[in-house]
């Protein structure tokens, strides 16, 4: 786990070489056949897309406050899992002493619905 990513920008010279060290990092954990997770500031992910280039996925956590129940909720969403499928649309979550338990949401097929004025 690196945390967070964004730091490393403030050691790089320029965009360019904050990009070329990122990608070089990618390269040596994959070629060391690491699992690695790179923590980013949600508003780095929206402005240099090259980094989520680079890996073989995205995933976005995020935690709000309901509004009508002033309580927090976390979500995740997978924006991109390389070689693999996985059900889009973000997905409340509860982290708990046993672990994080995800909560996937359903969609219904398009055919499963009756038509409309039935």
């Amino acid at each position: 786990m690196i945390d967070s990513v964004t730091q490393l920008r403030y050691l790089a010279t320029d965009e360019y070489q904050f990009r070329k060290n990122i990608l070089g990092l990618v390269n040596f954990l994959d070629k060391a056949g690491s699992t690695t997770l790179l923590a980013f500031e949600p508003s780095e992910m929206e402005r240099d897309t090259s980094v989520a280039l680079a890996v073989d996925g995205v995933l976005r956590l995020r935690s709000e406050i309901s509004p009508a129940r002033a309580i927090g909720l976390r979500s995740i969403e997978v924006d991109k899992m390389r070689g693999s499928g996985f059900m889009s649309g973000r997905h409340p979550l509860r982290i708990a002493a046993d672990g994080i338990r995800v909560f996937p949401h359903r969609i219904e097929g398009t055919g499963s619905l009756p038509p409309a004025g039935s």
